[in-house]
């Protein structure tokens, strides 16, 4: 298995990595249809990079056309809001023109964003944010895996030690304009196709940060499914021999 670098920016976080069978010079086939878009967690800081998600880019890359897996700055590398999502938006973008200059005839575009933790904040974030912009030829999907989807209730439970306060440059309660363009509960415009998947084993991001995500999914009418796993905890949700994983696979083979 290959890892395939590329840029988006000049800083050493700015770059994406192609997983593939590939060779670097070889070309990619045209029968593209369905993308994975791995986005690590860590709580935005520095202590993980995307090598986090290799194991997992590796497994799903027998299972769709192309993997992608993004890194970032981080709160140790200039990153924090919006600087963090602004790179995840720069990345996806390099990536779509990567799969525009291989579309086929009549190729619509699967992407989906599959974020662990952290990651799978950026992975709602984006989702909406793309979904908003309603291109032609690509359909976006948001998987989150244990993800901090409601900043409100991260920053008052103070989870990871205060980080969404550090991320978001703040030590007061996230204002409601804030919320609403960093905190993917609130970004939530009904649009949104996409699958939440929780462990009730996870002592890192609380299980009521899903729910609060996936109760405001309903009021607004997203289609966002949610699959909660008893037995599973924070690091189980991306084992590629997880029950978590499994239904990552199902929701794609189902798309």
């Amino acid at each position: 298995m290959n890892f395939i670098s590329m840029n988006y920016g000049d800083d050493p976080s700015q770059f994406v990595e192609l997983i593939s069978d590939l060779e670097r010079n070889e070309v990619i086939p045209e029968a593209i249809v369905k993308v994975a878009v791995l986005i690590h967690g860590g709580f935005w800081r520095g202590v993980y990079d995307l090598t986090l998600m290799n194991d997992l880019g590796v497994f799903l890359s027998k299972r769709v056309d192309l993997i992608f897996n993004v890194e970032y700055r981080r709160l140790t590398g200039g990153g924090g809001w919006p600087t963090t999502f602004d790179d995840v938006v720069s990345a996806v973008r390099l990536i779509m023109a990567n799969l525009e200059d291989r579309r086929g005839e009549s190729t619509t575009f699967k992407v989906f964003f599959v974020g662990h933790s952290a990651g799978g904040h950026l992975a709602s974030l984006a989702n909406s944010y793309f979904t908003g912009l309603n291109l032609d030829g690509f359909d976006f999907y948001g998987i989150s895996l244990g993800g901090v989807l409601d900043l409100e209730i991260g920053f008052d439970d103070h989870i990871g030690d205060g980080v969404v306060g550090q991320f978001l440059a703040i030590t007061d309660r996230p204002t409601l304009e804030l919320l609403s363009q960093a905190s993917p509960r609130h970004r939530l415009s009904g649009d949104e196709t996409g699958l939440v998947v929780t462990g009730g084993k996870d002592l890192v991001v609380p299980l009521s940060i899903a729910e609060s995500f996936v109760r405001r999914a309903r009021e607004v009418g997203a289609n966002i499914e949610y699959v909660d796993f008893a037995n599973e905890d924070h690091m189980d949700l991306i084992g590629t021999s997880s029950k978590s994983i499994e239904a990552v696979v199902d929701y794609i083979g189902r798309q």
